[in-house]
């Protein structure tokens, strides 16, 4: 399996660098509505931002595009936009269940999370590491084994019988 964005949003504090960093490296500009990952509150009761990209997924709904403007980079495993194509017809963010794609407000044009061909920015940046790039499978490893030894630890920590040395 390849690996994909993996969003931790319990460590996301709502900074915004991931946003900041992703549209300079696409655009050469500071601006948020630029972005391919987007910071947002879901939920406003709650107050909890939570980051906002494309997982790729492997059965893309988005790609209903009937301009054939949005396909799939079998080496990387991203999503693409072929600009050229495109018209802006919004097809692809309406059926995105992520709502990870985005068109931009000054050209009729979406635009999507392409991994940055395979070395996210938005990681690199991210100062409480609330964004992943990892496969799957191996994280999910690693949350259960983390999970196990936390188990473990509070067990011997409460346990009456135990005795101290």
């Amino acid at each position: 399996m390849s690996r994909q964005m993996i969003v931790h949003s319990e460590k996301c504090t709502g900074c915004r660098i991931c946003e900041l960093v992703c549209s300079w490296k696409k655009e050469k500009k500071f601006s948020p509505s630029l972005s391919r990952i987007r910071v947002a509150s879901p939920y406003p009761e709650d107050g909890a931002d939570r980051p906002k990209v494309c997982v790729q997924c492997t059965q893309a709904l988005c790609s209903t595009c009937g301009r054939d403007a949005m396909h799939r980079d079998e080496n990387a495993h991203t999503i693409l936009i072929d600009e050229k194509k495109c018209n802006g017809c919004d097809k692809c963010t309406i059926s995105c269940p992520l709502g990870a794609i985005r068109l931009l407000s000054d050209r009729p044009l979406v635009i999507v999370c392409d991994l940055c061909e395979g070395d996210p920015e938005c990681v690199k940046y991210c100062p409480t590491a609330a964004i992943e790039y990892s496969n799957p499978n191996e994280m999910r490893l690693r949350l259960q084994r983390d999970s196990l030894r936390e188990c473990l630890e509070i067990s011997f920590e409460e346990d009456p019988w135990r005795t101290g040395s």
